[in-house]
């Protein structure tokens, strides 16, 4: 009889401490839910800077990586095109290619696959429209501090030949948890405040 008094006790003290971790289990549920809705309704503004490699396109038409077909509708036919690249490591790194050049815009060639290497903004009326601007012939970095401001104010001088950019670098997609690989960005040079080139660069 004590001993089957003593196992009912042992069985109710175990329904109870399953009881109140189950309690606490739910209110702690239902407190991550309230600490994650009010984290979304008090989130700030996203004030990252970058130009989205896929959410990119040039005159509409083509991604950075585009069919050659879909290049050629938005640029034209390629005014040249280089010998097989063997020796130097091109967007695919264990991929032969070829450059081709349209409009002195600059893309590796893969088979039927094109990859932006450079955009030229001084000889056409060329635009490259990302997530929140166009960029053309007529973009400023003036009007470039509004959009990218950080980017503007850490912005650098490059030296090609005699001549001299200022330059601004901007990484190719959103930065979330990691630091960005910083092999992988956009540079845009401008002359006299004007946009007159954008390079990828990517290895």
């Amino acid at each position: 009889m004590k001993k089957a008094f003593h196992y009912l006790i042992l069985i109710i003290s175990a329904s109870l401490l399953i009881g109140c971790k189950q309690s606490i289990k739910i209110s702690n549920t239902k407190a991550n839910k309230i600490k994650l809705l009010d984290s979304v309704k008090n989130k700030e503004p996203d004030t990252a800077e970058y130009i989205d490699w896929w959410n990119s396109t040039i005159n509409g038409i083509a991604h950075p990586i585009s069919l050659t077909k879909n290049l050629y509708r938005a640029l034209g036919n390629p005014e040249s095109i280089s010998h097989l690249i063997t020796n130097i490591a091109g967007y695919y790194p264990n991929r032969t290619f070829k450059y081709t050049s349209i409009k002195d815009c600059k893309f590796e060639l893969y088979g039927d696959t094109a990859v932006l290497k450079s955009l030229d903004f001084t000889k056409s009326n060329l635009k490259f429209i990302t997530q929140n601007t166009t960029l053309d012939g007529n973009s400023t970095l003036t009007s470039l501090v509004k959009i990218y401001p950080d980017a503007v104010k850490h912005q650098s001088k490059l030296y090609d030949k005699d001549e001299e950019f200022d330059a601004i670098d901007l990484p190719v997609t959103k930065p979330i948890m990691a630091p960005l690989d910083d092999r992988r960005h956009w540079v845009l040079l401008f002359k006299k405040d004007k946009l007159v080139e954008l390079d990828y660069y990517g290895n």
